[in-house]
């Protein structure tokens, strides 16, 4: 939950809820480029070089 120091669950739930339905789809809007983890392999050299 999103629950800070003494926070009653019911005030945490609602920041859960919040977060999941707003906050969470906003950031999904915006191309990061990949996924946390992911290894891009290193560009090959041409042949000719």
């Amino acid at each position: 939950m999103l629950g800070y120091g003494g926070m009653p669950a019911d005030v945490a739930q609602r920041n859960y809820d919040l977060f999941v339905s707003k906050v969470m789809p906003a950031l999904k809007a915006h191309d990061v480029g990949g996924d946390i983890g992911v290894v891009h392999a290193p560009p090959q050299a041409d042949a000719a070089d």
